[in-house]
């Protein structure tokens, strides 16, 4: 068998990220829809008794024009078990809508989460399964009634035969989401998404892909569609 030289697994890496970006282009040409951003910044530390605490903040805008859309700011506390992790929290949104006479809202958000993780040799899963109970108040006002929401999420990571970036292996990601919320036709949202990580040995990661969303349309007949570029940072402490 031949080995694979140096400039053959750089041309691999080139030729994963070349794909990746092409299918953005691709995809997002056949959607009238803007292309939105996401950045994301989340830590996580994990005690030598298994206890765990994770926080993160998101913020995400309209389209490239940067008009903000949402900004968030989360934390929890949890435990890890051999086969599961358990997780409760808060967190805090707000949201500004594209349209400039309409009011942006304040979400006050509490969760629950259990998240089972699955190993396929190289393949790594991690189902996620979340409780949110969540209360919206517009400028002014106190917040309303309670709104319950449930979620589940199938997380995916493979890594790539590829030489070091940057000192980092090089990850395949992607993941599967649907939100379900019982008091607004069962289905609330729809998420898929696929792209490519950064590595430092399981301590930082940087992942940029490319996310579908699927939201119900205000006449309640047929869904609509939106894309993302998402930025992530993950810090392992």
């Amino acid at each position: 068998m031949s080995k694979v030289t140096g400039k053959q697994m750089w041309g691999c890496s080139l030729g994963y990220l070349a794909v990746f970006l092409i299918w953005i282009s691709k995809v997002h040409a056949q959607s009238p829809a803007p292309l939105r951003g996401w950045w994301h910044v989340q830590m996580k530390h994990k005690s030598e008794k298994s206890w765990l605490l994770e926080a993160d903040a998101t913020y995400r805008v309209h389209s490239i024009h940067f008009e903000p859309q949402t900004a968030s700011a989360r934390a929890g506390f949890g435990r890890q078990w051999r086969d599961f992790s358990l997780t409760v929290g808060a967190a805090l949104f707000e949201t500004w809508p594209q349209n400039p006479v309409a009011n942006g809202t304040t979400e006050l958000r509490l969760f629950q989460k259990i998240v089972l993780p699955q190993r396929l040799s190289k393949l790594s899963l991690d189902h996620v399964y979340r409780v949110e109970e969540r209360w919206f108040a517009l400028p002014g006002l106190s917040f309303g009634k309670m709104r319950l929401r449930f979620r589940y999420q199938l997380q995916a990571s493979h890594p790539l035969p590829a030489p070091p970036v940057l000192g980092a292996s090089l990850v395949a990601l992607g993941h599967a989401e649907i939100f379900l919320q019982p008091d607004k036709g069962i289905f609330n949202q729809g998420r898929l998404s696929g792209g490519l990580g950064l590595n430092w040995r399981d301590r930082w990661r940087l992942d940029l892909s490319h996310l579908v969303t699927w939201l119900p349309l205000p006449t309640g007949s047929g869904l609509q569609g939106s894309h993302t570029l998402r930025t992530m940072l993950t810090v392992l402490l």
